[in-house]
């Protein structure tokens, strides 16, 4: 499955307006850090736009008609999947032998399963599916 999330392309756009100083957010985690708000999309698809349907990471509420991220341009806003490995099934257990010392005990946790994120290719349509589409 995948996430899609929206944010603001530049982490720092707010704070200067020399564009030659701008950061460019390469993770998920460095829109949200922004402070600013990130949307995500249930469907997994979608244009990268917050009037497509995106909801509000912390609150769960639309966007709407309502711009999340006033002050920033509007072609500096972008989109990214995140994607998780399904988890592997057990492995199979070798066929029953005389015990020579007690089995070791089981894992305290299950494996968390890896994930990966990308910038989401909107071309006009960006596609994560399945999973959530995220706006910021």
């Amino acid at each position: 499955p995948g996430l899609l999330f929206y944010g603001p392309k530049y982490i720092n756009e707010l704070d200067t307006t020399d564009s030659s100083q701008w950061v460019e957010a390469t993770t998920i985690e460095m829109m949200i850090d922004t402070g600013l708000a990130v949307g995500y999309k249930p469907s997994g698809t979608g244009k990268c736009w917050y009037k497509k349907g995106f909801l509000d990471l912390e609150t769960n509420e639309a966007f709407g008609e309502t711009d999340p991220l006033p002050g920033i341009g509007a072609d500096n806003r972008q989109c990214f999947c995140r994607t998780f490995e399904p988890s592997a099934p057990p492995a199979a257990l070798p066929s029953p032998s005389p015990p020579v010392s007690p089995p070791p005990p089981p894992p305290l946790a299950p494996p968390v399963a890896p994930s990966t994120s990308f910038k989401a290719q909107c071309t006009p349509i960006c596609d994560c599916t399945p999973g959530l589409l995220f706006y910021g």
